[in-house]
């Protein structure tokens, strides 16, 4: 698959690109190595009427899976981070000190005052 290097650009980033071109052509023979399937794939990019060869394509796939893993990432630090604000918020609610928590005063244990009963 070496020998498909695209020579042309194939993203918006040309500089980027050209940058990190090497490290996704090896993960494009990775991706090949693992998935194989490398004639369906050249045919179906023909068929579609795409011109992109075997290894452009490859790159796509391990770029749209790094996206992919990405936003998955992100969504689970964003999720964590929703939890604290969770957690703080509760906790600033119930804090003695907090105006909501001192009007509910009298709905707490009536063993309040006296841990020992």
């Amino acid at each position: 698959m070496r020998d498909e290097r695209p020579s042309r650009a194939v993203s918006p980033f040309p500089t980027l690109e050209h940058l990190v071109r090497p490290y996704m052509a090896d993960a494009a023979e990775v991706l090949e190595r693992v998935l194989g399937g490398g004639a369906s794939v050249r045919r179906r990019p023909e068929q579609s009427g795409s011109t992109a060869t075997l290894q452009e394509f490859r790159i796509e796939q391990v770029v749209w899976g790094t996206a992919a893993f990405g936003a998955a990432v992100g969504g689970v630090v964003l999720r964590d981070q929703r939890l604290t604000r969770a957690v703080r918020d509760r906790e600033q609610r119930l804090s003695p000190s907090s105006p909501r928590c001192q009007s509910g005063s009298a709905l707490t244990s009536p063993n309040r005052d006296n841990p020992g009963a």
